[in-house]
């Protein structure tokens, strides 16, 4: 069994100082310790951007890696992205042994897709499928969704602002956001918003899905972070396992080694 993590940290300036001299030395200890195989898709790295947006490519890579028969069904590979730091890395973003992907619920309470895991079978590559599906995208691109928490937002495209995670989120049919966690609501906010654009049953998603807790994906930190949608609280740093630095000044790196 082959397995992989890979990050895509394409950085000309600090970031890429930091990613490198910090971020991507936790990366290779957890590799070590867990039996995976590091890639860094660097700014060195050519690789045909999908829809204009690199965060696309997390699963365009995955999907020719299967196409290629580089991946094999039984084989693991994860996505992490460049700005998430293993502050404790005893325990393993891959999926359970039962399951087919992982996903963590991060302190903002949204299925996040900083990190995510593959384990390679019919049915995680169907997923990967349908994630990139043209019409799925071309259909949620133009909706527009009201944020009922800030109803001074104007309308915006839900499909737009979170891309692969959005289509996620329409093809388990979840609701765009929930000030009670999702680990509190009955099947984690699955089939909470069924539309059109729901595909997975809930049989499928208890079956294949695993859900790590917001260890594995903290985003909020105080005084680091914007703490308007700190919903999943984790108050001590024991309990971080992955720190993700989405909307952070990178320089709160160094707080976490």
């Amino acid at each position: 069994m082959k397995k992989i993590l890979f990050v895509i940290a394409k950085y000309k300036d600090e970031k890429e100082k930091i990613f490198k001299e910090i971020i991507s030395p936790k990366n290779k200890n957890y590799c070590d310790k867990h039996g995976f195989k590091y890639v860094v898709i660097d700014s060195k790295t050519e690789i045909p951007i999908f829809r204009n947006n690199t965060t696309w490519n997390k699963l365009t890579v995955i999907r020719d890696l299967i196409d290629s028969g580089k991946l094999q069904n039984g084989d693991v590979i994860i996505n992490q992205d460049a700005d998430m730091i293993w502050y404790n890395d005893n325990f393993s973003y891959e999926p359970a042994d039962n399951k087919s992907f992982s996903i963590s619920i991060d302190s903002g309470n949204t299925f996040c897709f900083g990190s995510i895991g593959f384990k390679i079978n019919d049915w995680s590559k169907r997923l990967i499928t349908d994630i990139l599906d043209e019409n799925l995208w071309n259909s949620t691109l133009p909706l527009l969704y009201n944020d009922e928490s800030f109803p001074e937002k104007p309308p915006f495209s839900f499909a737009n602002l979170f891309r692969e995670q959005a289509m996620f989120y329409y093809l388990f049919g979840i609701k765009k956001h929930s000030w009670k966690p999702f680990k509190d609501i009955e099947n984690f906010g699955i089939h909470s918003d069924v539309t059109e654009f729901t595909k997975y049953s809930l049989e499928e998603a208890h079956e294949n899905l695993d859900i790590k807790p917001t260890n594995f994906n903290v985003t909020c930190w105080e005084n680091e972070s914007d703490l308007t949608y700190y919903i999943n609280l984790l108050n001590n740093k024991s309990d971080v396992y992955l720190r993700h630095f989405t909307g952070c000044d990178w320089n709160v790196v160094k707080n976490w080694i």
